[in-house]
């Protein structure tokens, strides 16, 4: 499958509406991120194994995450008409950006298991059902699955629990009577798409009702799509005629169907029953507090760090300080012994006198001895006054 393409911000950004029970995005790329999801979980599996929690979740949790926020994210900032639906109900600081994608990864894997869900409920349909032996299915196996995987999805489909299961599921979805004429647009998306752009009101939940439940004709009069969808209508005008003049903050729907599961008839995965949205805003809550925690505990972390780098730079500059302390006392204590001692020049000079002196005394003795020597040998030659010629012959 070709990749999604990518927004200015490399992702595609989805929103959701403020409030515990709206687990639904809305905007452009809502629906794109829904399909999204049903390739994901068709792709990351080699085959559809039985059960979702024991089994996908463990094996592919991270690898199917990876998958989506590789193209999608939850937008930080919300678009201008839920900005402004966020300050009319006084609620921009509950919607924090931690809540925000507490709901985008609720949302995405609730949507992944049902979209697991129908699709093995296709392949038992179409393939499975659709033949009497296992020698016809064998001879067509569905695409994308290799014959050991379908070998083992024939022995889940033939099995005593899983038939019981998919018999109670099918009893279940023949008493859903409230069906949608929307196609695949949400509930949360046609209440979106009626907002208000310059004052952000929402419309009337039995506007948003009759907008996914009736079409209008050439007299502008609604065509319920069957008459439970009317019938619901009725009641939810009720409470809005009665209710809510009495408690102006009461949710409508919630106080129409007052359902015990966790979801409310005819509005998608978007709208929580009060139980479920109270237990999702305990998680959500859990989540911000979590993610607080962390950003206390890596700025702890990161002076912690300063901390340790400063007391090392203060280390260092002591033990520089301390060298140059032990230089300038060997200095002084040299300029101290240079004062009480002659200069090297005077040293000098006054050895070089004293090597004269001793070679002139030298000389000087030489010169007496050499004198005496002299007059010793003159005494001994000298004639003496009386001596006479030598006679003739």
């Amino acid at each position: 499958m070709a990749k999604k393409s990518k927004s200015i911000n490399d992702k595609l950004l989805v929103y959701f509406p403020p409030g515990e029970e709206n687990y639904e995005p809305v905007g452009p790329n809502a629906r794109r991120l829904s399909m999204w999801l049903g390739y994901c979980v068709r792709s990351v599996t080699e085959a559809p194994l039985y059960g979702w929690k024991s089994t996908i979740l463990p094996q592919y949790n991270t690898q199917l995450w990876n998958m989506v926020t590789d193209y999608f994210d939850v937008s930080p900032e919300s678009p201008p008409k839920l900005k402004k639906l966020e300050e009319l109900h006084n609620t921009p600081s509950s919607e924090t950006f931690e809540v925000k994608q507490f709901k985008f990864r609720t949302h995405c894997f609730h949507v992944m298991k049902e979209s697991y869900r129908k699709w093995k409920s296709r392949l038992r349909t179409d393939y499975y059902k659709k033949f009497d032996t296992d020698e016809e299915r064998m001879q067509n196996i569905p695409e994308g699955l290799t014959t050991e995987n379908w070998e083992k999805m024939l022995q889940v489909f033939a099995s005593k629990e899983f038939v019981e299961l998919s018999d109670r599921n099918s009893k279940n979805r023949a008493n859903q009577t409230l069906v949608a004429c929307t196609g695949p647009v949400t509930f949360a998306q046609v209440n979106y798409d009626m907002i208000d752009e310059e004052t952000g009101e929402e419309p009337l939940a039995s506007e948003a009702w009759m907008a996914q439940h009736a079409t209008m004709n050439d007299n502008n009069e609604p065509q319920w799509v069957n008459n439970e969808s009317f019938l619901a209508y009725q009641q939810i005008r009720r409470v809005e005629e009665e209710v809510v003049p009495v408690n102006p903050n009461v949710n409508v729907l919630k106080e129409a169907f007052k359902t015990r599961s966790g979801r409310i008839p005819g509005t998608g995965t978007g709208c929580k029953s009060k139980r479920q949205a109270s237990i999702n805003t305990q998680a959500g809550k859990v989540v911000q507090l979590e993610a607080q925690l962390a950003a206390v505990t890596t700025r702890l972390e990161e002076q912690a760090q300063r901390n340790q780098e400063l007391t090392t730079r203060l280390e260092d500059q002591g033990r520089h300080n301390l060298l140059l302390n032990q230089r300038f006392e060997k200095l002084m204590e040299m300029v101290e012994s240079q004062q009480h001692m002659p200069s090297s020049s005077e040293d000098t000079q006054s050895e070089e006198t004293q090597s004269r002196e001793e070679r002139v005394e030298e000389e000087f003795e030489r010169e007496q001895r050499y004198l005496k020597v002299m007059n010793l040998n003159r005494k001994r030659i000298s004639p003496t006054k009386k001596s006479s010629a030598p006679k003739k012959k």
